[in-house]
């Protein structure tokens, strides 16, 4: 499982409103890493999750060299869930039924202030 990075964690774009929204998704993702520890998960949901890190560090670095567009960064999000959702192992033989997959989405839906389907 891929952490995001502690130097990632402490970006800052200069924007409090910015700096507040990103810091709301890196304690989405590093409270996501605590349950993946703690959770026996699907590899589906483990690769998700490394592509959320992944997003979310793309953000945070756009935001300190004052180059990120926050809706085409929440776009991007939006479109990443609607595309990576459901889980192909979603009730399926590989599904464990952890639940994680469906509320790391309803966390990020939230945070992008849209509703989960």
């Amino acid at each position: 499982m891929r952490r995001l990075r502690r130097s990632s964690r402490n970006m800052s774009s200069g924007d409090p409103a910015v700096d507040a929204r990103n810091q709301a998704l890196v304690t989405i993702v590093t409270d996501m890493a605590a349950e993946l520890q703690s959770t026996e998960h699907c590899q589906d949901m483990k690769e998700f999750y490394d592509d959320v890190v992944e997003l979310t560090e793309q953000r945070l670095e756009a935001a300190k060299q004052g180059d990120l567009d926050v809706s085409e960064s929440d776009a991007g999000m939006q479109v990443f869930l609607e595309e990576r959702m459901p889980l192909p192992a979603r009730d399926g033989p590989a599904c464990r039924d952890c639940g994680l997959c469906e509320r790391m989405e309803e966390q990020i839906g939230a945070w992008l202030g849209t509703e989960v389907a």
